[in-house]
């Protein structure tokens, strides 16, 4: 080789590092500048950060088998896959706030191998904190900021507005829910689940073919508001445990609950009969959060299909709005 090619070599080589560092910097600039988060598994052990780049005027979040736990960061909390169960699958969990401001999920599985049998996972709008401690996002409101004294909680006028349509499901009765999933801890520890004396309230609005954790111990009437009108319901009210911590679900009974609904729901009364039915003195308990999705699927489908969207979603305490969710 002469000196000119050699030079000539040099002189490509130096281009070629450039341009990559050029492309690594942008990278990194768009990472901090989207306003995505990640945060770490909600149950099982594995997290793997991604960075999506939104559609112009959209929010985005995704999540396979791969990556699980991808959040996107709200003006107030955020919202992920939480793909905890799946072990391997072909598919994903697509999670988009359009130019209108509504939030459409579509996720769809096949071939699917989960860690335990249940369902897949639970893609979700999260406000507070997770069961493991951490914040869901980068900002809560002022009017309402957890971790909070349950006692404290309770005594807020306070309640949840969520407007949901579930738009395809496949098979037609594959097992799903639409519910809150809310955490009530003794010691709340940073990156550790709850214990064998904490507790787990889950208030299903809608359901098909999915059976909660324990047996059912009772039912419990409240007036809510469906639509707009207020009405007595009746839940099917299921304890037991499949972890350390013991769970209670309310279930909306089907004469009540719809694939199609805009429901408001005062959440202390909820936790306050769980604690009942627990047995628990709750006033000494810290709520970590609020969080509300869709769990779906099991691997013994060839497809796992559940889209769904929510046109609304926020609180009222008093005379305050906290709107995560509002289409325009």
């Amino acid at each position: 080789m002469n000196r000119h090619m050699f030079v000539t070599l040099i002189v490509i080589i130096l281009v070629i590092v450039a341009f990559v560092g050029f492309l690594d910097f942008n990278d990194h600039m768009f990472q901090q500048k989207t306003g995505h988060i990640t945060i770490p598994p909600s149950q099982g052990n594995s997290k793997h950060p991604l960075t999506y780049l939104p559609p112009t005027g959209a929010i985005y979040a995704s999540g396979n088998a791969i990556y699980k736990y991808n959040y996107t960061s709200l003006k107030y909390g955020a919202f992920g896959p939480d793909l905890w169960n799946l072990e391997k699958a072909q598919g994903s969990t697509l999670m988009n706030i359009g130019e209108n401001g509504q939030l459409t999920v579509n996720s769809s599985f096949k071939n699917v191998i989960s860690e335990v049998y249940t369902i897949l996972g639970y893609p979700e709008i999260g406000y507070g904190y997770n069961l493991e401690d951490e914040m869901f996002g980068n900002a809560q409101s002022s009017s309402l900021i957890f971790p909070m004294n349950y006692h404290k909680f309770s005594n807020l006028n306070f309640s949840s507005d969520s407007n949901y349509t579930f738009e395809k499901l496949q098979p037609s009765n594959i097992p799903i829910d639409f519910s809150y999933d809310l955490w009530l801890e003794q010691n709340p520890t940073p990156s550790n689940q709850p214990t064998n004396n904490d507790l787990e309230v889950m208030i299903w609005m809608y359901s098909q073919d999915n059976h909660p954790i324990g047996n059912q111990i009772g039912q419990y009437n409240i007036t809510i508001s469906i639509n707009g009108h207020k009405m007595l319901s009746t839940w099917n009210v299921f304890a037991g445990r499949a972890n350390p911590w013991e769970t209670v679900s309310f279930v909306l009974n089907t004469k009540y609950s719809s694939s199609s609904s805009n429901i408001t729901l005062n959440l202390s009364k909820f936790i306050n009969k769980a604690g009942e039915d627990s047995h628990l003195n709750l006033s000494t308990y810290t709520m970590m959060g609020i969080e509300i999705g869709n769990e779906f699927g099991n691997e013994n489908l060839a497809n796992n299909v559940s889209d769904w969207s929510v046109s609304y979603y926020g609180f009222s305490i008093g005379t305050t709005d906290v709107i995560l969710i509002k289409n325009r």
